[in-house]
Parts: C-alpha cells; structure tokens; sequence
C-alpha cells in the first residue's frame, strides 16, 4: 500500500509516523544501528562472505544492545532483552542463532554477555509493529547515508542510544549509532546528527 502512495502522501506518512516513534522514545525506545561500509569490508577481508559480514555486524549490535542493558541495571532498572529480527535467509537465520548461543556461552570478542536472554527470535515484519519500527528507523538512516536525506533521522535521532550527558564514563557518547568504514561523505553525514 505505502508504494502506491504520492511522493507528497508518503512522506507526510513517514513524518508521522516518525513523530510517533519519537514519543516512544520516552516509554523506553531504544534504537541501535550498526552500518557498514561493503566495499571496504570486503577489501579488509577478502576470504570472507557477505553472511560473515553481516555476523560481524550482528555481533556489533548485540554487544551494544547489551552494553545498554548493562547500564540500565547500573541505574537500579534491571532489564533483560531478547532480539528479534526479520528472517533474510534460512542459513543466516541459523548462524545468526548459533552466533547468539556462543555468545551468551562464552561471551564475544568485546566481553561476556550478559543480559540478553533467549535465542534469536524470527519474524516476518508485516506480522510485527515492533519490527515495522525498526524497518522505519533503518530507511531513516539508510536515506540520510545513501542520499543526504536527514529529515528523517533527524525527527528520530534521540531514540538512538546515548550515554547520559551526566555519566562519569563516557558523558553524551552515542552508543546507538556505528560506522564500519571510512568514507568521509558518511562519516559527516551521521555526524550532523550523532556528534
């Protein structure tokens, strides 16, 4: 249906529902992305599949999402997660699983892991509003690294995990957003936004 919509009326419809995703932010939204640069991955790393690559990154995400979860238990707001995703193809689904499995064995390359429970869970998007949020907040950053096009990212950029500006550690450091790469393009692109 959303393809069939007028340039005009889709982004009214993104605009919206971007607004709503902001104010979820408040009842406890956190997002976190993690963005590769292939080209680059590929060249550091010719031995290796496009399945490893997205391993890799789904490592990267875990950890943070962890690394959250860890935080809040730190404040007094003790919280496990689980994960949840859309399934791409049968035998990443499964690396995906066995890759969590060993991480919540003998943790990852970064440290144990500690609060996320449970296997990986798969479910189409269409039978989730939970991953219709994520599907939304990936096009917002994906349209402001693949065309400059920050007006989305812009409207949900507080939902992305940051450390509290108060924090002794690591004071106003965004932990929701990571670049694998070194385009400097993208670099500046998602430095408008998460500096």
């Amino acid at each position: 249906m959303f393809r069939d919509l007028s340039e005009t009326r889709r982004r009214e419809v993104e605009q919206r529902w971007c607004s709503v995703v902001a104010g979820l932010h408040e009842t406890e939204l956190t997002v976190f992305t993690v963005i590769a640069d292939k080209r680059s991955w590929f060249q550091q790393n010719p031995t290796r599949t496009g399945d490893e690559l997205y391993l890799d990154l789904f490592e990267d995400l875990s950890s943070r999402f962890d690394l959250f979860l860890r935080r809040r238990n730190a404040l007094g707001s003790p919280s496990k997660g689980i994960i949840i995703a859309d399934p791409h193809k049968k035998d990443l689904s499964k690396a995906l699983r066995r890759q969590q499995r060993s991480a919540q064995d003998s943790g990852n390359r970064w440290s144990r892991i500690h609060n996320l429970i449970e296997t990986v869970f798969f479910l189409d998007s269409q039978e989730s509003p939970g991953l219709q949020v994520a599907d939304l907040c990936s096009y917002a950053v994906w349209r402001l690294i693949g065309s400059g096009d920050a007006s989305l990212a812009r409207a949900i950029r507080e939902c992305f995990d940051r450390e509290s500006p108060s924090s002794s550690r690591n004071p106003g450091k965004w932990h929701g957003v990571k670049y694998l790469g070194s385009d400097p393009v993208i670099r500046t692109r998602l430095a408008s936004l998460w500096s």
